[in-house]
C-alpha cells in the first residue's frame, strides 16, 4: 500500500485526542493497542510503516480475531470494526471499502441469544457475594433498568449522594477505571462483562439453555418485572428504562407524575436485602381483575373435575377391556378379568343391570398365564 502524499493524515496520538468524548478516545486507544499487540508491531507508528506496502487489511482482521478471543460480544466487535475504518482513514490513508469488507471478518450488530432474567433471590445472592463496586453497579442496574454503558458513563455530578466516601484523589466517574497520571476514564463495558461472567459462574447462575445468557442486560428485564409486580404502569416502566415504542412516544403524561407514581409503588420494593415487610397500596381495578381471574380459574377447575370424574367412570366400566400394556402406559390400577370371569358375572346380572359390579383389584395374571402356556 502506497500512501498518497496529497492526503493529510493525523498521527495516532492526534487521532485519539480528536475523539469527541472520553469513551471515543478510550476506544481509539484500544484499537491501536490490539492492532499493535496482535501483529507484533513495535509501536503504532512502526506498524503504519510496515503495512504501507501491503497487509493492512489482514492486520486489521488479525486484531479483530484477538478481540474475539478475549470474549468481546458481537455488538462490541461490530463497533470496534467500524473504529478501525476511522483509524485507516485518519492515520494510514485511503480506505478501500471493498477490500476491507472482503478481508476483515464481519460482525453482527446484535446477538440472537435471549437474556436470562434473574429472580429476586438470585439478585440477593449477587448483592451478598459481589465486591463493593459490583454491589453498587448491580443495585443501579436492577433499580433503574439502565443499559450497561449508560450506567458506566455516569459522572458523580449526575447523582445526588447523601455522603461522600471518596478518596482525596477523586474521579469524575461513578465507576472509574484505573487512574493514570493525566487520565481519568470510566470502567469499560468489555472488562465489566468479564467480571460479571466470572461472578455469575461462581454463583452457579449459568442458564441451562444454550440460547439464553446471563449478562448485565439481564437486570434490565428484571427491573421491568419488579415495576410490573408493584402495580406500576408498563408504559411508564418502559419510559423509565428507555424503551422507544409507539406507546412511549405517544404517552401524554409528564415526568413528575411518573416519578411520583414510581416513588410510591416501586421504590419500597427495591431494598432487596431488607427483611422489612413492604405494604403496597391496593388498586381497586387490579383487585377486581384478580377476583374475575380467580372466578374463571374456579370454573375451569370445576370443569376439569367433571371431566376427570367422567373419565374415571368410563374407565371403571371399560377398564377390563384394556390390555396389561395399555393399563401400564396409562398408569391405571384397574382389576383384570378373564373372559370366563366376565361371562360368569354377566350371567348373574339381570337384563336391566347389564354392568359389572364394583370391581376389586385382582392380581394381573395375564403375563404368568402367557409364560406358563409357552412352557
Amino acid at each position: 500500500m502506497t500512501e498518497d502524499a496529497t492526503v493529510e493524515l493525523l498521527t495516532p496520538e492526534r487521532w485519539v485526542e480528536h475523539g469527541n468524548s472520553t469513551s471515543v478516545k478510550k476506544r481509539r486507544r484500544l484499537v491501536q493497542k490490539y492492532w499493535v499487540t496482535a501483529n507484533g508491531f513495535p509501536s503504532v507508528t512502526e506498524g503504519i510503516k510496515a503495512v504501507q506496502n501491503g497487509g493492512l487489511y489482514g492486520s486489521i482482521d488479525t486484531a479483530m480475531g484477538a478481540m474475539e478471543k478475549k470474549g468481546m460480544t458481537p455488538a462490541s466487535l461490530h463497533q470496534f470494526r467500524n473504529v478501525y475504518k476511522g483509524f485507516i482513514k485518519s492515520c494510514i490513508g485511503k480506505l478501500d471499502e471493498d477490500r476491507f469488507e472482503a478481508i476483515v471478518k464481519k460482525q453482527e450488530n446484535s446477538t440472537t441469544t435471549e437474556k436470562y432474567t434473574p429472580t429476586i433471590e438470585e439478585v440477593k445472592e449477587i448483592l451478598v457475594r459481589a465486591n463493593t463496586r459490583g454491589k453498587a453497579l448491580v443495585s443501579m442496574l436492577a433499580d433503574t433498568g439502565m443499559r450497561i454503558n449508560e450506567a458506566l458513563s455516569r459522572k458523580r455530578s449526575d447523582i445526588e449522594f447523601e455522603y461522600h466516601p471518596f478518596p482525596a484523589r477523586q474521579s469524575d466517574w461513578v465507576f472509574p477505571s484505573e487512574w493514570a497520571k493525566n487520565r481519568d476514564t470510566h470502567l469499560l463495558d468489555s472488562n465489566l462483562r468479564k467480571e460479571f461472567k466470572a461472578l455469575f459462574d461462581k454463583l452457579g447462575l449459568t442458564p441451562r439453555q444454550e440460547d439464553v445468557i446471563f449478562s448485565p442486560h439481564s437486570f434490565r428485564s428484571f427491573c421491568l418485572g419488579v415495576m410490573r409486580r408493584a402495580g406500576f404502569s408498563d408504559i411508564q416502566g418502559q419510559i423509565i428504562v428507555g424503551h422507544k415504542t409507539l406507546e412511549t412516544k405517544s404517552y401524554k403524561g409528564n415526568e413528575r407524575d411518573i416519578a411520583k407514581d414510581w416513588a410510591e409503588k416501586v421504590e419500597p420494593r427495591l431494598n432487596f436485602l431488607s427483611n422489612e415487610v413492604v405494604v403496597v397500596k391496593s388498586d381497586p381495578k387490579q383487585e377486581k381483575r384478580n377476583r374475575e381471574l380467580e372466578e374463571q380459574n374456579t370454573k375451569i377447575q370445576d370443569q376439569n373435575r367433571k371431566v376427570q370424574d367422567q373419565n374415571k367412570t368410563i374407565l371403571e366400566f371399560l377398564g377390563h377391556l384394556l390390555t396389561p400394556e395399555q393399563r401400564k402406559k396409562l398408569n391405571l390400577k384397574l382389576p383384570y378379568y378373564s373372559d370366563a370371569q366376565i361371562e360368569k358375572i354377566l350371567e348373574e346380572q339381570d337384563d336391566d343391570h347389564g354392568i359389572l359390579p364394583d370391581q376389586k383389584a385382582l392380581p394381573d395374571e395375564s403375563e404368568s398365564q402367557k409364560v406358563g402356556g409357552s412352557q
